[in-house]
């Protein structure tokens, strides 16, 4: 099943919300794709650290504000028995399921903040070296973790799809999601537990 034919629209806001954080933080775009069967992209100028991170954000924090309003109108439109909320939850959908950041996305990222502890540990004054050494378990690590898991995401379509569900059950019953989440989390502690002791 191709799903980018399926959820297109998800596709092409990944793409612009990827163009819309590059336009805000000001970094030049040299080329876009918002739509292929295969893949779809932005290409831009290099971005610093921070830069980099609301670019390779955008599409996360946009697209799941907007899954979520757009899945919170289809069911208020549905009560009422109009039919367009269908096309509302298909359009909250789909943004759902393309809100991951691509593993690119992340290595821009990752690369972006590597580079600038590197070159400020080289050649930073002692003060600022001290403070970017003191920050790395707090910042550089954490970030890390975040894109790690948002590949996952990214990369399994289960996974993915248990995103989908979560949002899907928190906008229409909270502690429906609330239940889910908790089952995942007794699933990954389960698997953790068998795998490290």
């Amino acid at each position: 099943m191709n799903y980018s034919i399926i959820f297109f629209p998800g596709m092409i806001f990944h793409e612009l919300s990827h163009l819309i954080a590059c336009l805000l933080v000001g970094v030049k775009v040299k080329k876009v794709k918002f739509f292929g069967l295969s893949e779809a992209y932005v290409v831009h100028e290099k971005a610093n650290a921070l830069k980099s991170v609301i670019i390779t954000l955008a599409p996360f924090i946009l697209g799941n504000a907007i899954a979520f309003y757009f899945l919170s109108f289809s069911f208020r439109l549905l009560f009422f028995s109009d039919i367009s909320g269908f096309f509302f939850l298909w359009l909250g959908l789909s943004f759902l399921y393309y809100c991951f950041p691509s593993d690119h996305d992340a290595s821009n990222t990752f690369n972006a903040f590597k580079e600038f502890y590197s070159n400020n540990l080289v050649k930073g004054n002692l003060i600022v070296k001290l403070l970017l050494v003191i920050s790395i378990p707090f910042v550089f690590f954490p970030l890390f973790i975040i894109l790690g898991l948002l590949i996952l995401f990214n990369f399994s379509r289960l996974i993915r799809l248990f995103w989908v569900v979560f949002i899907f059950a928190l906008v229409f019953n909270e502690p429906i999601a609330f239940e889910i989440l908790d089952f995942f989390a007794f699933l990954f502690n389960g698997i953790g537990t068998f795998l490290f002791g």
